[in-house]
């Protein structure tokens, strides 16, 4: 059922950026801006693949607490949504998105 991902929060999030176009297409367009955005520093002990990697990750843990409707509020329903949106892999999700569009870059 989690089509090769960690966890079932983290297929339903990746499905859910699949299957919104207007999420997807904004998440893209992120992915190549991080990319074109990425110099290589001599000093930084990541590469540029990498440092795209994790920006992308933290924007997409963005995009999912910006939208949690129960964010601040208390009690069972808040704590479980908190715990599943903490559950994401969002460096899983990023990792995928980025191969795919290096890979179609490659190909332009």
């Amino acid at each position: 059922m989690n089509q090769g991902y960690r966890n079932y929060e983290t297929w339903g999030f990746a499905r859910h950026v699949d299957g919104d176009e207007v999420l997807s297409e904004r998440i893209r367009c992120l992915a190549r801006h991080l990319w074109d955005a990425g110099e290589v520093d001599p000093d930084d002990a990541l590469t540029r693949s990498e440092r795209c990697l994790i920006d992308l990750s933290a924007e997409l843990y963005d995009v999912i607490s910006s939208g949690n409707p129960l964010e601040g509020q208390t009690g069972l329903y808040a704590d479980l949504l908190d715990t599943a949106i903490h559950h994401v892999s969002t460096l899983e999700v990023a990792k995928r998105i980025l191969k795919e569009e290096i890979e179609e870059w490659h190909d332009e």
